[in-house]
């Protein structure tokens, strides 16, 4: 008998409160991905938020001889993530917290993730929220293994959210570049899904066609051809595009993050615990080992800190259930078409909430752009359960018509309003670059050299003195002249008779490491230094509406781009590296947070 798929949007009406702590209390959640570094500040923020949510179901790959639970100890909960909260719920509280995390032994390489039978049906009734973190982000991964794991593995957690019959919301977490093709800062990456040039499908199954003889040379020729600069950017928007064909009624959003960064305030300011983007450039440059970055200085370095993703992740899973479920609106406070109270009707606390929160910009409602006539807005409407249908594809074609850098031809996106059209996005961006206070990389450059040279680190080599060079071939020129060169002189002399001897051997071994690790970084990173985007997040804005409405809710779940202090975030960006990467303290302290321009101008309009 053929499987039929439950009705997500009946489902999700068991919601059964209109704010975001009812909607997460004594709910189930389930997580892939939980290990990582943006896996670990979700369950903190979640745990620390509400802590009666119900339970907490987190995927684990499993290991020989190694028992589920343990791994979960160690690598989750035995994080340096959790200090703060540990410290400020006591004992007691956090074996209780911890109590409520389940392992799940699984894998989203496999057929059913991979999970048993048993609790593949027991998450199936009781999972209400699932957020898929879980994918490869190794640029250089090969490509049939990204297909794998971001393509498929993104289409087995979207089966069993087909399948949970108690479904309130799934998030899934792709990034900002699946539009890297897009570039230029007056090109407007807007929060839709454009068409590919090529069917995602057919691809997907190409690909995994291939013999592994294969996997080099047509990686190269596709990625060439379809304008990407690895496999990463290249298998995470063939898997967007292959969830929204799927999707049917299912209460889906995607949230995009940038290039995620150190977190800004929670667990604590500066926390990391991984080399990843910006923060391998940050820690060779600060120990002297980078010393030429093939970048453009006076572009965006669009980083976003980890704990604004995470609020935008839980704001967006908490609004995709509201609409869902078709909660009263007659609780205007928290309905999704809700809009902040005037100031004459706020309290003097919402107001200074509201004053602080300048600079989000308009509402979707109120200033979104509806999208072209020639345009595909994907979104979600009213529920079938009202009598009219969810449609994949409002309008338009399918993914096989060709993109451009115009605004035309969009395979999904926001739609005409938020709240009286009766329309909720589909896609939410977490980024910088679409605000007027972004971060710029000559702004990292300076910070991180000042930081650097101020308090040198023990463990330098020689002073930060990174330079940022745009052009290409004075990029090679200086790296030749400058390190090649001299490190074959170097080599040639350690081996020579009398003058050569094992030290110079050795050290020579060293140097040509660390050359050989900063023409990778380069290598790796320059699609990402040498190019400039504006990825708009309107839609992100709107996930404030009914949220953020008084101070204390500005703290808990605010994402306002206007309260970053960019060269404050490069200094605490490299504390955290020393603190928590590299585990190297050398006794420098947290460096001070000034005053950022939101709280500036705050004070000035009281």
């Amino acid at each position: 008998m053929p499987f039929s798929f439950p009705d997500h949007t009946m489902a999700a009406g068991k919601v059964t409160g209109c704010s975001i702590d009812d909607a997460f209390r004594g709910k189930t959640i389930f997580v892939t991905g939980a290990t990582g570094f943006l896996g670990k500040v979700f369950i903190y923020k979640m745990f620390k938020e509400f802590p009666d949510l119900e339970a907490l179901y987190v995927l684990i790959r499993p290991k020989r001889n190694v028992n589920p639970r343990d791994r979960l100890n160690k690598e989750l909960f035995g994080s340096a993530c959790f200090g703060p909260l540990k410290k400020q719920v006591g004992d007691a509280e956090w074996q209780r917290l911890q109590n409520k995390c389940h392992p799940v032994t699984g894998d989203i390489m496999n057929d059913r993730l991979g999970i048993d039978d048993d609790t593949y049906r027991m998450l199936s009734q009781k999972v209400n929220y699932i957020f898929h973190l879980a994918a490869t982000i190794d640029f250089q991964e090969k490509l049939n293994i990204s297909v794998q794991m971001n393509v498929l593995g993104s289409l087995r957690v979207q089966a069993l959210a087909h399948r949970c019959t108690q479904l309130h919301a799934f998030v899934h977490v792709s990034t900002c570049y699946v539009n890297w093709n897009r570039y230029g800062n007056q090109v407007h990456v807007k929060e839709v899904m454009y068409p590919l040039p090529f069917d995602p499908e057919g691809m997907c199954k190409r690909i995994l066609s291939l013999h592994t003889m294969q996997i080099a040379a047509e990686t190269k020729a596709l990625l060439e051809r379809y304008r990407y600069p690895n496999t990463y950017t290249f298998t995470k928007s063939m898997g967007e595009q292959i969830l929204a064909k799927h999707k049917g009624s299912l209460p889906m959003v995607v949230v995009r993050p940038a290039i995620v960064g150190c977190s800004l305030e929670e667990p604590m300011p500066g926390w990391i615990d991984v080399l990843t983007a910006a923060g391998g450039i940050i820690l060779t440059a600060g120990l002297g080992v980078l010393k030429e970055l093939h970048c453009n200085e006076s572009l965006v370095a669009d980083i976003v800190p980890v704990d604004h993703v995470v609020r935008c992740m839980i704001k967006a899973g908490y609004k995709c259930a509201l609409h869902h479920g078709r909660l009263s609106p007659t609780v205007a406070s928290t309905a999704p078409s809700a809009k902040l109270m005037s100031p004459a009707t706020q309290s003097s606390d919402a107001i200074l909430a509201n004053l602080k929160a300048i600079g989000q910009g308009p509402t979707a409602a109120a200033g979104a752009a509806t999208p072209p006539a020639a345009a595909t807005s994907l979104v979600l409407g009213p529920s079938p359960s009202q009598g009219h249908p969810l449609p994949l594809l409002q309008a338009g074609g399918g993914g096989s018509s060709g993109g451009s850098n115009d605004d035309g031809n969009q395979l999904g996106g926001v739609g005409a309003s938020h709240g009286g059209g009766g329309v909720l996005p589909f896609i939410f961006q977490s980024a910088t670059s679409g605000s007027m206070n972004p971060m710029y990389w000559r702004t990292l450059r300076l910070a991180v050299t000042a930081y650097w040279n101020a308090n040198p680190h023990p463990k330098r080599v020689s002073a930060c003195t990174p330079e940022l060079i745009a052009n290409d071939y004075e990029y090679m020129l200086k790296l030749g002249i400058r390190r090649r060169v001299p490190l074959m002189a170097m080599s040639i002399a350690s081996r020579l008779p009398i003058i050569g001897n094992k030290e110079r051997v050795a050290q020579v071994e060293k140097y040509t490491k660390a050359l050989l690790r900063t023409i990778d970084m380069n290598f790796q990173f320059s699609p990402f230094t040498r190019y400039e985007w504006r990825f708009d997040n309107d839609n992100s804005r709107v996930l404030d509406e009914g949220v953020i409405n008084d101070e204390r809710m500005f703290q808990r779940f605010g994402t306002d781009v206007y309260a970053i202090n960019w060269f404050n975030y490069a200094e605490l960006y490299s504390y955290g590296i020393i603190h928590y990467v590299i585990k190297a303290p050398d006794g420098r302290g947290l460096p001070a947070v000034p005053p950022s321009g939101a709280e500036v101008f705050l004070k000035a309009s009281l």
